[in-house]
């Protein structure tokens, strides 16, 4: 990893914090769109309102 002395410019803390972000909104995005694409849960029940 970056030492700490490294990030003590505070032009690469900027730099790193901006690096980390972006990651982490990409990685939000493909997570959330896994979401998205999985079919709903459909919960069979006897509560569905169906009286059979």
């Amino acid at each position: 990893m970056i030492p700490l002395q490294t990030i003590s410019n505070p032009t690469m803390a900027v730099v790193v914090v901006g690096v980390v972000m972006t990651l982490v909104v990409m990685i939000a995005f493909i997570w959330a769109f896994g979401k998205i694409r999985e079919p709903p849960e459909i919960e069979e029940g006897e509560g569905n309102g169906q009286g059979v």
